[in-house]
């Protein structure tokens, strides 16, 4: 599933209380990096994942986009997860280590 925030008559919007998936993230300015739903899917197969989630396991800023464009920065406690609608993380002003965002199919 691309956004599960896109609407809530999605039978999908059901789902979001459970990760299919913590995806280790590489910080990047240009390019969407949360990888992309399983080919396998009957609905959503190959689509461009969004964030319901970050955790960073080393402390320090974590900068990302969310599916509307907007850029937010939060402080991380090593170990820390954060609910919140990412479709990429930042290079720009992200210094945490072990950065994985949840991601829902």
């Amino acid at each position: 599933m691309a956004n599960p925030f896109g609407t809530r008559n999605d039978l999908n919007f059901l789902h979001m209380g459970m990760p299919s998936d913590w995806v280790p993230v590489t910080p990047n300015n240009t390019t969407d990096n949360l990888g992309t739903a399983p080919e396998t899917l009957p609905v959503g197969a190959g689509e461009k994942n969004i964030g319901i989630a970050i955790k960073a396991t080393g402390a320090g800023d974590v900068s990302w986009l969310t599916p509307w464009g907007d850029t937010r920065t939060q402080t991380f406690l090593a170990g820390e997860v954060l609910p919140a609608a990412v479709r990429r993380v930042l290079a720009a002003g992200t210094d945490a280590l072990g950065i994985h965002v949840a991601v829902v199919y």
